[in-house]
């Protein structure tokens, strides 16, 4: 739950982070062994990309088992 809280954090921010930084959160997510193939697939559905740097909308939620906001 608090890697969830910390990648919600950094992903709602304005700035957004970085195709670097979102590349190695999706490839960890999916690829460690304390990650979430279900957060990182999450994820992926709400990101948006806008010059360069990744962020999801304020209000989204991508918490694995919450399905209160499917997207695309």
């Amino acid at each position: 739950m608090l890697a969830y809280r910390l990648i919600h954090a950094l992903l709602v921010d304005d700035r957004g982070i970085s195709g670097e930084v979102y590349s190695a959160l999706i490839n960890w997510l999916t690829n460690h062994k304390n990650g979430s193939t279900e957060l990182a697939e999450r994820i992926t559905c709400v990101a948006r990309e806008i010059e360069g740097r990744w962020y999801v909308p304020e209000g989204t939620m991508f918490k694995p088992g919450d399905r209160t906001n499917e997207s695309r």
